[in-house]
């Protein structure tokens, strides 16, 4: 909660039972109209976490240095969720992403299931 939920702390998070997410989410689309390509979807969502606005509008997070306060679903990946059963995201736009046919939506919530997450609600 508050400042504790930051960039840092999720990252060092190992394989919980349960990991409910309650912030903000973003998702860029492409304004030109034309289709995003899958990797782009990956670096164009995530969630925003403490230190983000500071970070953005001073070019430091005073929560922790070495963070932006902005979690890519790129980072999403990384996670350490292969015994995580239960993944609860509570914030907007977490399931935007882009359809690849054949291969479903690239997104921020194909990045929870990549990182190990059995249920993602």
């Amino acid at each position: 909660m508050a400042d504790e939920a930051n960039e840092w702390n999720i990252k060092a998070i190992k394989n919980p039972s349960i990991l409910h997410l309650a912030t903000h989410g973003y998702f860029f689309e492409n304004e030109s109209g034309k289709k995003v390509h899958s990797i782009n979807a990956l670096l164009n969502s995530g969630l925003i976490l403490a230190g983000a606005t500071n970070f953005i509008r001073d070019g430091v997070n005073p929560i922790h240095k070495t963070e932006d306060g902005i979690l890519t679903t790129y980072e999403v990946m990384n996670l350490n969720l292969d015994s995580t059963n239960l993944v609860v995201l509570s914030a907007c736009e977490t399931g935007l992403g882009v359809v690849q046919n054949g291969e479903g939506v690239y997104g921020l919530q194909r990045a929870f299931q990549l990182a190990g997450a059995k249920i993602l609600l």
